[in-house]
């Protein structure tokens, strides 16, 4: 099953910004 895509990115976004 594909994990929802929003959710990574903005996961992703989230330790981009630290």
């Amino acid at each position: 099953v594909d994990l929802n895509e929003e959710e990574t990115i903005l996961i992703i976004r989230r330790l981009n910004k630290v």
